[in-house]
């Protein structure tokens, strides 16, 4: 369903921002899986400000609306928050209220004097604490309910559109910082691999999924099969074992996964990083255009070391891959010290000339 408020990730984020700034509440409804929380995660970041979760499916009215505390001395009897939640009070977070709409109507009611009030109990919200609710849409929550009026008026609706391109410099970025070799290098092949095959990516569950168990390839999924196929790699697992296999299947639903784990298997009969750092123009290359496919993520680790020799390499390859190639390339100067840099030159000048080229084409 199209909605007037639906948003993209980067307007979102903008959202979030102006909320800081407003001391309003942002409401940001999206399918299971499709970055809501990862961008939540990141607003806290970039503001420089903790990041406290409330998931209201596991909450009680208390936790929302503050527990009784009787204080003898003065005759009266305070609502002082829970511990972890004081800290909203102390200082400028990011209250991140997860799976809004799938509390008990009491727990939803506390929350009402969060939102309208800036206060938790009988405390007040740290002036600088941001409050943003995030939900799936009725119809894909479990126990979810309508949101009341009340709730809806004291709110910045949106629903966040998911998008590949996002969640693909999402995977980048995040390689690039990542303490894990083995993670980085997974999460860039998935990234390099949705380059050439963006229907492995999908924002929405598939139709039946609930009933079936079946997973979708959402952006969580897919972080989920990073984050496990990396740890089993670590661990000592083959590339080609079923342990690999039943994470992907597993993860991003049987027709995903078993798509992605055949490119992987492809990448087994490729000519590695080195042989073709060694010998770009000599080097076997890839037999069809899955294989191709499969040696993209190859050609980018090769830029990475010997951007020379990736180009040269990337010139062999067919019509679409090469530039494919090239696009990938292009993020790696080349080293005029090192080998095959006259002929990396001449590709690279003529390649860049065909992406632009394709790029005003389009």
């Amino acid at each position: 369903m199209a909605y007037q408020n639906t948003v993209t990730r980067a307007v979102a984020l903008k959202l979030l921002h102006a909320a800081a700034l407003s001391r309003r509440t942002l409401h940001i409804i999206g399918p299971p899986g499709n970055g809501k929380s990862s961008l939540v995660a990141q607003f806290a970041s970039e503001i420089n400000r903790p990041l406290v979760l409330f998931r209201t499916s596991t909450k009680l009215p208390e936790d929302a609306g503050g527990y009784m505390s009787p204080d003898n001395a003065r005759g009266v009897v305070n609502a002082l928050p829970l511990a972890a939640l004081a800290r909203i009070c102390d200082e400028g977070c990011v209250f991140f209220i997860d799976e809004a709409i799938n509390g008990s109507l009491a727990v939803r009611a506390g929350l009402l004097q969060i939102m309208d009030e800036r206060r938790i109990g009988d405390r007040a919200l740290h002036p600088d604490t941001v409050v943003v609710l995030a939900s799936n849409p009725e119809a894909q929550s479990t126990g979810g309910a309508a949101q009341s009026l009340p709730e809806i008026n004291r709110q910045i609706i949106v629903h966040l559109e998911a998008d590949i391109e996002s969640f693909k410099a999402w995977l980048g970025d995040t390689a690039d910082k990542a303490s894990s070799a083995t993670w980085a290098d997974f999460a860039r092949d998935v990234r390099i691999t949705l380059d050439s095959a963006p229907n492995l990516w999908t924002a929405e569950p598939s139709e039946g999924a609930e009933i079936s168990g079946e997973g979708w390839a959402s952006s969580r999924a897919w972080h989920i099969a990073i984050d496990t196929c990396a740890a089993l790699i670590d661990a000592g697992c083959s590339m080609d074992g079923a342990e690999i296999s039943a994470t992907l299947c597993g993860v991003l639903g049987s027709s995903v996964g078993t798509a992605y784990r055949s490119i992987l298997k492809l990448r087994g009969k490729l000519p590695s990083v080195s042989q073709i750092t060694a010998d770009p123009k000599g080097a076997r290359m890839p037999d069809g255009i899955d294989a191709e496919v499969a040696s993209l993520a190859v050609i980018a680790a090769v830029a990475r070391k010997a951007p020379n020799a990736a180009w040269v390499y990337a010139n062999r390859l067919s019509g679409e891959m090469k530039l494919a190639a090239a696009n990938l390339c292009n993020g790696f100067p080349l080293d005029s010290t090192a080998d095959f840099h006259k002929d990396a030159q001449l590709v690279r000048n003529t390649l860049v000339a065909n992406l632009n080229a394709a790029k005003l084409a389009k």
